[in-house]
């Protein structure tokens, strides 16, 4: 590309920056402006008039009314970013946290920044970088997945697109793409920080993992922002394909800021003999939704489900988790645990379904609060829907505050009344703990519980 043209392109951008609001024409003008091949356009589209049929989603205990998705802007021109060391400060702590690591992604805002992979993977065929490169350079190993299986534009048995999904298929921008080839282990964390810094701003990255049969990868994404005011509105999707006998770890710290509105969407469709495992670490934004599926479509498939949520403030969390089997000799366990002070908010609804015909299916489903302060509110449904005989499947949840038998017995021993209910909730927290597969992640989310407790 020539530097006037570079120009143009530059100026097509700022223009699309400033304005607010999303129509059939942004869709168009941001799928120009990336000079993407005609299928992505199509899809995009496609996206659209999903988007413009579907309702805005009523959760009963969510409230949207609110939320004016016209007053955001859809793109944000990307920053060039050569080196770490010119990333803010926050940044370079998150990219520090994780020193062994096989490659690093960054994306600033609409689009990737930055994308390194060691070159022990490179060389295997692994390959990590952003979603609007991979649309043009690998379209073969993209187009059978982007906006597939997982999110689907019109409903298949399983949880059917949600407006905001369609609004993530038309608009997306940037996102991140990691493809690992058959009979390729890596046997350190691929590591992605996410970051916005800008008020006003709608970021709807998509990020796709694809692993060939017979290889494996662990991904830990960390979402974080600048703060500040005036909201920004994060609308992120992940999708994840695990091949028969291949395995993915995704873990994911959520810790945006204050003035965020964090809508995500992380779906997984497992084969024969594959794990897709989720972690989910949510402290952050102000108002977040967070939708967590498995689609076990592959006979003797597996999920595992484990999150850890601590609110304090005005903060409002609604976490819907779905193990969904739809094939036999299939297995799942979730366990989630959640701390609320102050006046903060959870909502948790998590449901196994087993389709006809997926026998012999055990999938569990565990889930609880602890309530630190009068003002607080927890809702927690778990549910079940059978459609088979012979399967084993259980669900429950508790709501509970601390226990003022321990507090006194480890004040009785000289411990101030802070200390000592810090004590009781790092220990309800630790049996999560000990299935994080990270150190590096076990080890942040102590450290913000324990800052935390109040």
């Amino acid at each position: 590309m020539s530097v006037k043209e570079l120009d143009v392109v530059r100026a097509d951008a700022s223009a699309l920056a400033e304005q607010t609001g999303f129509d059939r024409a942004t869709v168009q003008e941001l799928s120009y402006l990336k000079d993407e091949p005609e299928w992505v356009r199509r899809r995009r589209l496609e996206a659209w008039e999903a988007y413009e049929a579907k309702p805005m989603p009523r959760w009963r205990r969510t409230n949207l009314r609110t939320l004016d998705l016209d007053a955001f802007a859809p793109f944000h021109p990307p920053a060039e970013i050569v080196d770490v060391s010119a990333l803010p400060a926050a940044l370079q702590d998150a990219v520090a946290r994780e020193s062994e690591r096989a490659g690093l992604f960054i994306h600033q805002n609409s689009a990737g920044a930055m994308a390194m992979l060691d070159e022990e993977w490179a060389d295997q065929g692994v390959i990590l970088t952003d979603l609007d490169t991979a649309v043009r350079e690998y379209p073969d190993l993209v187009k059978p997945y982007l906006m597939g299986d997982a999110v689907s534009l019109v409903g298949s048995g399983h949880h059917d697109q949600t407006k905001f999904e369609a609004l993530n298929g038309a608009l997306w921008a940037g996102g991140m793409f990691l493809y690992v080839p058959e009979n390729v282990w890596i046997d350190k964390p691929i590591q992605g920080v996410f970051w916005a810094d800008v008020p006003g701003l709608a970021i709807l990255p998509h990020t796709l993992i694809v692993t060939e049969p017979n290889s494996g990868v662990t991904y830990l994404e960390e979402n974080l922002s600048a703060g500040g005011d005036g909201q920004i509105f994060v609308n992120a999707i992940t999708e994840v394909y695990t091949q028969p006998g291949s395995q993915v770890n995704f873990l994911n710290i959520q810790d945006w800021a204050d003035n965020v509105l964090s809508f995500s969407s992380r779906r997984a469709v497992t084969e024969q003999d594959s794990v897709a495992n989720w972690t989910v670490g949510a402290v952050g934004a102000g108002l977040a939704r967070e939708f967590v599926e498995t689609r076990l479509v592959g006979a003797g498939s597996s999920t595992d489900i484990v999150g850890v949520f601590f609110l304090d403030g005005q903060q409002h969390h609604d976490i819907y988790t779905l193990m969904n089997h739809e094939a036999p000799f299939t297995s799942g366990d979730l366990l989630f645990k959640g701390a609320l002070q102050e006046r903060s908010r959870s909502v948790f609804e998590g449901l196994i379904k087993i389709h006809p015909g997926a026998q012999n299916v055990a999938s569990y489903l565990h889930e609880k609060t602890l309530v630190l302060s009068q003002d607080a509110r927890a809702d927690s449904i778990p549910s079940l829907e059978i459609e088979a005989n012979e399967v084993r499947a259980s669900h429950g949840a508790t709501i509970s505050k601390v226990d003022p038998e321990q507090l006194f017995y480890l004040m009785s021993h000289g411990l101030p009344e802070q200390e000592a209910r810090r004590l009781i909730v790092e220990g309800f927290f630790e049996p999560v703990m000990g299935r994080i597969p990270l150190d590096s992640v076990r080890e942040h989310l102590r450290a913000e519980i324990s800052s935390k407790v109040r």
